[in-house]
């Protein structure tokens, strides 16, 4: 429309399908005697019946928060720090971005278009430092033209850019009549969006209902309710190590149509760049000797400063896979096209079986084309249903990208705990000798070469991660130190030497409490090794779950190769392993150390079968495990990273620090948001557990 009112009409030849198929045009204006070339889209957004829709489709928006942050210009942020961030969400499954808490730079916008991100364009409305009540600024009449200002200059900005599906009015701002002033002034300039504002809390004037660290039972809840379509505007806080429980939030949301989506809190640790004597490293609050701060709060990133991926990356990249493969108690293999719009054209379904200890050539199958929403079944393809076997499922589209993983194994006989199931022999050998004093093992070696350099030692202390209270020192961990978890003693109350079989008896308690765990250990040499079994009960109240339940051994430093079949290649918990993969996996001591901006429980592996940590010529120690066990192995130790601060206060030890751990404690999202899922705490009861130490030559 010109200023005469003449209007020019324009046949649209394709829709933006901003995620999955950019598709822009470009015009030219002349206005005032200047030229200007804009490029431009068409996107229709919907939200009746509850629905969200884009261009007519049901859509999932696979989110994440993004403030801009450089580590070393701050707030500003070059064209290529925006086009990494694209790149890096792309490539882990990322359609949607909510720029929190203010619009950000238009180029960011323009790359969104182009590469297709669904956008909600967030006010630079805060004021939550005056709290939510009915005195904040945003229900005082007197700041309705500024706020309202502040919404027009967005708008009006941004309208054009077709990738911004919802305009937000703010971020914890309380809810006040200028939000509606806001909201009325929005609509009637661009009917065309959806409003999106959290504290909105009734929908009085947004069109779609928000929350924010919701827990899974309550997003449940709502899913199964009728109402505006729901979002999580900010979920699993992605704080140091986690989050944990984020594919059972998409359980929920992948079978829901109520729920459009879910944004993690948040996209990078905002770390300033240090470079001095002590080396590289990353500052945060408290750093300078300001004497008001907030710590490492903002250290909560799935990227770190200098955007290299964290693991919570590769279980975000799996949960928000663009297609899901699934297999029945039966074996059979479905694949589904979790897309909007475009189908699964040329893909094929790889599979391999794993027996034993490695995996087959592998087979592959062609797909037919699967069209949005819907899934096919794929005969031929099904799964082994024999014990010890696992069949592992990977789907790669037509341009070699891996569009969905899955696995299919058996569960493994109950584990045997009877001893006389292992053969054993004297409690020292031509080939294994092992000494025990005081009821703990003292050395083990095997043809003279030694395996150990101590333990192992019952151990339920982990370094506590951001979700477990970190360095604020609040949460979990908090209680586990007033109870005295991280200062636990063992004492040995008898120690039987019965036909070459020694079994301790010990209690585990801090000082002058009175509750305890009551260990029963035994050691047995077998033909291949040292066996040795915990059966471990609670004694007294134990009010709090426990941070985990295992061993930890020292080792020789030289032993820094390792190999394990179990999940990975990257570090995996109970609540965070949709990412792993069963496999046989090498990696150095150095490179299973996960280096968060502020040291914590890092680098564990979980689901597995066997380890062995190995010296320059092979020789080393192997730990097989009954039933399967979690491990990690450091040079430092648990209390050297309890007590570090920063990357550059881990030392590096003359000894490899190993866990071996029965189970973990969740790590869920805690640092802000909902602990870990019921499963998935560590209760104290009763555990057994068994493994085998051997020597490789």
């Amino acid at each position: 429309r010109d200023g005469s009112g003449r209007r020019a009409l324009l046949s649209i030849l394709r829709l933006s399908i901003a995620a999955e198929d950019p598709h822009l045009y470009q015009a030219d204006l002349g206005i005032d005697g200047y030229d200007y070339e804009l490029t431009f889209g068409f996107t229709r957004i919907e939200t009746d019946g509850g629905v969200f829709r884009v261009n007519g489709k049901p859509v999932k928006l696979k989110g994440v928060n993004r403030h801009e942050w450089n580590p070393d210009t701050g707030r500003t942020l070059s064209l290529r720090d925006m086009e990494e961030d694209i790149r890096l969400m792309k490539a882990h499954n990322v359609n949607a971005v909510r720029c929190s808490h203010y619009p950000p730079d238009s180029r960011f916008l323009d790359l969104c278009d182009k590469h297709g991100l669904y956008v909600i364009d967030e006010c630079d409305l805060e004021t939550h430092g005056f709290g939510y009540g009915p005195d904040n600024i945003t229900n005082d009449p007197a700041w309705e033209a500024s706020c309202v200002d502040r919404m027009r200059r967005m708008v009006e900005r941004d309208k054009n850019h077709p990738c911004v599906v919802m305009w937000s009015l703010g971020n914890e701002a309380g809810f006040g009549v200028n939000h509606r002033a806001m909201a009325e002034w929005t609509k009637e300039r661009d009917p065309s969006r959806p409003l999106h504002y959290e504290q909105d809390h009734k929908g009085e004037v947004t069109d779609v209902m928000s929350q924010m660290y919701t827990s899974h039972e309550s997003v449940a809840k709502i899913a199964g309710e009728e109402g505006k379509p729901f979002v999580l505007c900010e979920y699993a806080h992605a704080m140091g190590n986690g989050p944990g429980g984020l594919g059972q939030y998409w359980d929920t949301i992948w079978h829901s149509p109520r729920c459009l989506g879910a944004f993690v809190w948040e996209w990078i640790d905002h770390g300033i760049r240090v470079r001095d004597e002590r080396g590289e490293w990353f500052a945060y609050g408290g750093d300078f000797g300001e004497p008001l701060h907030d710590s490492n709060f903002v250290i909560d990133g799935l990227v770190s400063p200098d955007r290299v991926p964290s693991p919570a990356m590769t279980e975000l990249k799996a949960v928000y896979a663009p297609a899901a493969i699934e297999i029945d108690a039966e074996g059979r293999v479905s694949v589904s096209n979790r897309e909007a719009f475009l189908p699964i054209s040329g893909a094929h379904l790889w599979r391999w079986e794993l027996d034993q200890d490695d995996f087959d050539a592998g087979e592959g199958f062609p797909l037919e084309a699967i069209q949005p929403g819907e899934s096919i079944e794929v005969p031929g393809a099904e799964a082994v249903t024999e014990p010890t076997h696992l069949t592992r499922y990977r789907l790669i589209g037509a341009d070699g990208r891996v569009l969905a993983e899955a696995e299919h194994h058996v569960v493994h006989p109950p584990a045997r705990y009877d001893p006389g199931y292992w053969s054993y022999g004297s409690i020292a050998s031509e080939e294994t000798v092992c000494v025990i004093e005081n009821g703990g093992l003292q050395s083990l070696s095997r043809a003279g070469f030694d395996l150990l350099k101590s333990g192992p030692k019952i151990n339920i202390w982990r370094a506590p991660t951001d979700n477990d209270g970190g360095a604020r020192g609040v949460g979990i961990q908090a209680e586990w130190r007033k109870m005295g978890l991280d200062r636990m003693t063992e004492r040995v109350e008898e120690v039987r030497d019965e036909d070459g079989v020694v079994t301790v008896l010990s209690r585990l308690a801090p000082a002058q409490a009175r509750f305890a765990l009551r260990a029963k250990t035994t050691y047995h040499l077998t033909l291949s090794g040292l066996g040795v079994q915990y059966e471990i009960e609670p004694e007294g109240e134990w009010t709090v779950p426990l941070p985990r339940i295992g061993v930890r051994l020292e080792l020789p430093v030289t032993f820094e190769n390792v190999e394990w079949l179990g999940l990975g290649p990257g570090e995996a918990y109970i609540d965070s392993k949709r990412g792993a993969l069963m496999g046989r996996w090498r990696k150095t001591v150095d490179e299973l150390h996960t280096s968060y901006v502020f040291p914590q429980e890092n680098g564990n592996r979980t689901e597995v079968q066997w380890v062995r940590f190995t010296n320059a010529r092979g020789w080393g120690l192997q730990v097989l495990g009954e039933p399967s066990f979690d491990f990690s192995v450091h040079r430092y130790t648990i209390e050297d990273l309890d007590a570090a601060r920063h990357t550059f206060d881990l030392p590096r030890r003359d000894s490899l620090t190993v866990t071996l751990d029965h189970r973990h404690h969740g790590i869920g999202s805690n640092s802000c948001g909902p602990g870990p899922l019921e499963d998935h705490c560590l209760k104290a009861q009763p555990f057994r557990w068994y493994f085998e130490l051997q020597g490789v030559m």
